[in-house]
């Protein structure tokens, strides 16, 4: 990541490509830095599929902005982390996806898959090994988008009803936020 520099965002600058949003507890956590590693290696897999990365801790800007900065057997990237950190500080988030703890006010690990439409298609909290859960994750994204452009002419997964209202109000809460 060259040129380190805080920006806003907003999940619907993602519209038109699928999201892989990741919590993490927290910047300078081992656990944490495996997981980033690992989906930050496969980036250029995750683009080929149209896909975007992006990850989110309660951590602030300038937190994140040290840990990609410091030298890696500091136990930072040395300036090569290659997906974008999100500063949730509040939680507000993470807990739209019921990825955060109040109670240590910090996020859980987990990953989101989001749709080209904006449509949260998975959430999940994960202990698994970090090389694992990219690659896994990478598969499900291919294998929802086959799916997805598989079982309807007009691009849309089918959805149990009770499935719909979740989602629809997952997503209202969401963007809100934008």
């Amino acid at each position: 990541m060259s040129g380190v520099q805080e920006a806003a965002f907003s999940l619907s600058d993602f519209r038109g490509h699928y999201l892989v949003l990741l919590f993490y507890s927290g910047d300078w956590e081992p656990a944490s830095h495996g997981i980033l590693t690992s989906f930050s290696s496969l980036k250029d897999r995750f683009s080929a599929t149209g896909c975007e990365l992006a990850a989110c801790s309660t951590d602030s800007p300038k937190v994140h902005k040290s840990w990609i900065k410091t030298e890696s057997e500091d136990g930072g990237f040395s300036g090569q982390l290659s997906i974008p950190l999100w500063s949730d500080p509040s939680g507000h988030l993470a807990s739209q996806f019921d990825l955060f703890d109040a109670e240590e006010c910090q996020c859980l690990d987990g990953v989101v898959v989001i749709d080209d439409e904006g449509i949260v298609r998975h959430a999940m909290t994960t202990s698994m090994e970090t090389e694992d859960t990219a690659i896994s994750t990478l598969e499900l994204v291919k294998l929802l988008k086959v799916y997805k452009d598989e079982t309807s002419p007009d691009k849309k997964m089918p959805q149990s009803a009770a499935n719909r209202s979740s989602i629809s109000s997952a997503m209202e809460k969401v963007n809100h936020m934008n």
